[in-house]
């Protein structure tokens, strides 16, 4: 039986990296890290057992402060003169594990910072190898679409959304994803699509006079929501208890015959980047899917799309062509490109079409601008030093906090530890 994790009571994994030895738990993540353990060249024997044992007491006194004639350990018959040192350290330190496991094992926040970076890095070694093949497959075949790269619940909750299921639906995803093109796919020519500026007059007219059994997409109107008026009239209209009354005091509704009250039957898609703060009495009334694909997925995304022909101001462009586009895409940009996402593949497109010969020019340029800070935390993770210390040197070049850090830090390790797979 190796180490028992402190925390869920699972055997732990034993990891050798370089100097370090610690223990690892897969089932909480839970590190146990030993006490640095200086690297001493193998002696293979010694004089005499005395010698051997005088230096074991002076090495734990130095290195693990515990000075073990105060325990009740028997070096004279634990030791081998005829063994290593380490081999001999060895041997007493699991006997001195018995008795006082927790001075010489701690939990180490940072320890585990650092393996989740090792094995991310791990994880993207073996995903940039296998990418090529994935890619090959991709061109091959012709049914993928760029929503088998979405969230699994986002197609079912717009069917029941359609079907009357599902009453509300928030769709929240950055810029670029392909959340409005793909909702324009599945939902019916009737929906009634509203985007721009919405007060809370005209949000209450639009409900009323679309009250009956439609389906409403509201896109692009986040600024809508920091209203409290319109917040009051979203609450009412969310409602999860039926009949849903809105009601909406205001002596514009005499002037124009609108009803102070009426019952909503219909339901609503909002389609947005980031939903604003003190938003919960909203999204508790809703069902909700977050998009936010990785490097990766945005280019398995941009050779789906490839696969069909597209014309830009009368210009042909075939699938063929399409997917060298992409490809010249995958060969020049990386995870700190910045704005990466599908409308990079559009305006790429756009360059082609305007100029077969110099297009790549000016695709270079847009691919080359970096997310600056993004970059930065890549190499300062890349350098391997300890997390403390790559965030003191972040925070000496650009006076940032270490919860930018952090910030910048998952995005990363998420897009370089995507691992879907649909081919």
């Amino acid at each position: 039986m190796g180490m028992i994790c402190p925390k869920c009571r699972k055997e732990m994994n034993e990891v050798f990296e370089k100097n370090n030895h610690y223990w690892v738990c897969e089932n909480c993540n839970y590190v146990l890290k030993e006490k640095k353990v200086r690297e001493i060249k193998k002696e293979v024997k010694f004089k005499d057992k005395e010698e051997l044992e005088k230096k074991i007491r002076d090495y734990f006194l130095k290195n693990y402060n515990f000075n073990i004639s105060n325990y009740d350990i028997d070096l004279n018959s634990l030791l081998d003169e005829n063994l290593s040192f380490n081999e001999n350290v060895e041997i007493v330190l699991n006997e001195v594990k018995g008795l006082e496991p927790d001075k010489f094992l701690e939990y180490d926040e940072e320890m585990a910072k650092h393996l989740e970076e090792e094995m991310a890095k791990r994880e993207s070694e073996y995903y940039r190898k296998e990418f090529e093949r994935r890619i090959e497959k991709l061109k091959k075949n012709a049914d993928l679409s760029i929503l088998n790269f979405y969230p699994e619940n986002f197609k079912p909750l717009v069917d029941m959304v359609i079907k009357g299921f599902v009453k509300t639906l928030f769709i929240i995803g950055e810029t670029g994803c392909g959340k409005t093109f793909n909702l324009n796919i599945l939902l019916p020519t009737n929906t009634v699509r509203i985007g721009g500026h919405i007060t809370p007059y005209k949000l209450y007219s639009i409900l009323y006079e679309n009250r009956e059994n439609k389906i409403l997409l509201f896109d692009d109107t986040e600024d809508m929501l920091k209203s409290d008026e319109v917040l009051s009239i979203l609450k009412q209209a969310l409602d999860t208890t039926e009949p849903r009354k809105v009601n909406w005091i205001s002596s514009r509704n005499e002037k124009i015959n609108l009803p102070k009250e009426f019952i909503f039957n219909s339901r609503i898609i909002f389609v947005v980047n980031k939903v604003p703060k003190d938003f919960e009495a909203i999204m508790s009334r809703s069902n909700v899917v977050e998009i936010n694909p990785s490097y990766w997925d945005y280019l398995q995304m941009m050779y789906c799309i490839a696969k069909n022909p597209i014309e830009i101001n009368g210009v042909k462009i075939t699938p063929e062509e399409r997917i060298k586009i992409v490809d010249f895409i995958k060969e020049n940009s990386d995870e700190t490109t910045k704005n990466f996402n599908l409308r990079t593949q559009f305006k790429i497109e756009c360059y082609y079409a305007y100029d077969k010969k110099n297009w790549k020019k000016y695709a270079k340029f847009l691919l080359s601008k970096k997310d600056d800070l993004l970059q930065v935390v890549k190499k300062l993770m890349e350098s391997g030093k300890p997390i403390s210390e790559q965030i003191k040197e972040f925070n000496k070049l650009y006076h940032k906090s270490r919860a930018t850090f952090y910030r910048y830090r998952k995005k990363l390790l998420s897009h370089i530890s995507s691992k879907k797979e649909y081919v």
